[in-house]
């Protein structure tokens, strides 16, 4: 990232994290995952209806857990997070589908080699869905569906095919809302919109019409990168037919790689370079063990050296057991019982009191088929 700090993070709450991310990412805003959120809400409130009512008076103004987290409310309100920005992300999924992807071709077995061997198969494949993904945004033009169709197909045009799916159904909320009131400052316009038969509610957009941007109050510019409804609209009002530039994020944009491409060469940075991992591995381990054999040739033969024996290590031995329980070697082994005599040492099978017991039990029943 050279040196460059993310602006937000979703973690689910570990204290370890978020004191790590306070201390070392101040400026970054860290967000409680959506899903690990709701699980611990049922988990802890314990009604398996939980989530289902959430939104209702359940009477749990005195429940610890629930205090807790409505003290945390500025990590998981949506409400009180506008204006941040996370990509439309509420929840962890994209990195632990990520893991579970790779836990498909990793094992725990694995050496270190073949680890970093199937882990650059993976980033592979990565490439090439990059690489595909590219070549569906580039290839064929979108079929426009709404009525501003000179806005929808400069966001066709602009826009990756992922990130215009998602930014279509914004055109269709905007192309059928109003403007209620105009408002003159000495800075900016500000237009007041409303929904198409709801007066009542209101959004206000600022235009500074000397600079060519938007500020809307619903702050969904600033919290997903894309244009809300509301700029949508205005943008209908005084007849744009396309995009404005204050209105790009340029990650979104099918031209965001070769932004960043030539930014770097004119920093005179090289980020686009392929790097194989195995190889720059080959390369530390030939360096590692040249200092080797050139410190025992200082030392002289006969000398043991720090790095001596370096070709016969070997991967660490696998931990079978999940979890901080008492090691094996740490265990006492428990001694097994007779059941008959209760003594240790053997059981029921070569118990000679048991023995006895059985002769005592065949003499009398033989005495008892001789009396009948």
């Amino acid at each position: 990232m050279k040196g460059k700090e993310p602006s937000a993070v979703i973690t689910d709450g570990d204290p370890a994290m978020r004191n790590a991310i306070s201390r070392l990412l101040p400026e970054a805003h860290d967000r409680l995952c959506a899903w690990n959120l709701l699980q611990n809400a049922q988990r802890n409130v314990g009604d398996p209806n939980f989530v289902k009512g959430f939104k209702s008076d359940l009477n749990l103004e005195d429940d610890a857990w629930v205090q807790g987290m409505y003290e945390k409310r500025h990590m998981w309100a949506t409400s009180l997070m506008r204006g941040k920005f996370f990509g439309g992300f509420r929840t962890t999924s994209r990195c632990e589908g990520m893991h579970s992807q790779i836990g498909r071709i990793v094992r725990s077995r694995n050496s270190l080699l073949e680890f970093v061997q199937y882990f650059e198969r993976y980033v592979n494949y990565m490439r090439w869905r990059e690489v595909d993904a590219d070549y569906k945004s580039v290839v064929g033009d979108a079929v426009l569906q709404t009525s501003v169709r000179e806005l929808e197909k400069s966001a066709a045009d602009l826009y990756t095919r992922t990130v215009f799916l998602k930014f279509r159904p914004w055109l269709i909320r905007g192309s059928v809302m109003k403007v209620a009131s105009i408002k003159e400052t000495s800075s900016c316009i500000i237009y007041s919109m409303y929904k198409y038969c709801k007066p009542s509610k209101l959004w206000h957009v600022a235009h500074d019409e000397s600079m060519s941007t938007f500020r809307c109050s619903c702050q969904r510019m600033e919290s997903f990168g894309l244009p809300c409804d509301h700029i949508i609209a205005l943008l209908v009002h005084l007849d744009i037919d396309v995009i404005l530039e204050s209105l790009v994020m340029h990650r979104w944009c099918k031209t965001a790689k070769e932004c960043m491409k030539e930014k770097c060469s004119t920093l005179g940075v090289s980020l686009w370079k392929t790097i194989d991992t195995v190889d720059v591995m080959a390369k530390h381990v030939v360096k590692l063990k040249a200092k080797r054999d050139a410190t025992k040739g200082a030392a002289g033969d006969n000398v043991e050296t720090p790095n001596a024996g370096f070709d016969n290590v070997k991967n660490p031995n696998v931990v079978r057991s999940k979890g901080c329980g008492t090691s094996a070697a740490n265990r006492t082994k428990v001694k097994r019982k007779c059941t008959v005599c209760k003594m240790e040492g053997h059981n029921k099978t070569t118990c000679t009191q048991n023995k006895r017991l059985k002769v005592a039990h065949d003499d009398a029943g033989c005495a008892g088929g001789g009396d009948a």
